[in-house]
């Protein structure tokens, strides 16, 4: 197996080449839904006071990057709380999973329903993805207030890399919230739009 090391936000990841990432992920992936294991006494990355409900909770917007985010991953459906509020609200269904192939029309279905009453829904970018990674969760390692019912599984972005291998995709599992390279692989996906 070889190991690329790649710098990212001052940081060395490492990232495992294309074909070993994916016999890897067949193993670990684990589409399922389930509640994040959050660490109480730890600080979170994302506290759910730095995002501000919209959309009747179909979305958030991240206040400090501008970055307004859809709740659920595209295939699950968003379901508001009873109780109004959107710290309980849910996510059900699956998250489908999207080909390299099939995200441009995707996007295009996003930004036709006018979801939130938008039309420039996109894939973030490796940074912005991070972004939403909780460092105090893990399994899903997402804030659960804010990204309800996320499933522990790989998400796509628009980032590209070109290795010796060929054109590669970026992306971050969401189980531990590492990065990854894949090759023509099918992921979730969780739309974005803005920016500062």
């Amino acid at each position: 197996m070889r190991v690329i090391s790649i710098p990212i936000r001052n940081q060395v990841r490492s990232a495992i080449n294309a074909a070993s990432v994916f016999a890897i992920c067949g193993a670990l992936a684990l589409p399922a839904i389930a509640l994040a294991d959050c660490d109480a006494a730890a600080k979170r990355s994302t506290p759910t006071a730095d995002f501000e409900f919209r959309d009747g909770g179909a979305s958030v917007l991240d206040k400090k990057a501008g970055l307004e985010w859809r709740r659920c991953p595209e295939g699950m459906r968003f379901a508001a709380s009873p109780s109004g509020d959107h710290r309980q609200d849910h996510c059900t269904g699956t998250a489908s999973q999207v080909s390299p192939s099939a995200a441009p029309m995707l996007l295009a279905a996003a930004n036709a329903a006018k979801l939130g009453g938008k039309t420039d829904w996109r894939l973030p970018t490796l940074d912005e993805l991070f972004s939403i990674v909780e460092s105090a969760c893990q399994l899903p390692a997402v804030n659960p207030e804010v990204f309800p019912d996320t499933p522990v599984t790989w998400f796509r972005t628009r980032d590209s890399n070109t290795l010796p291998t060929g054109g590669q995709v970026w992306g971050i599992s969401f189980g531990m919230g590492g990065y990854y390279v894949g090759m023509n692989t099918s992921s979730a996906v969780r739309l974005v739009r803005g920016g500062k």
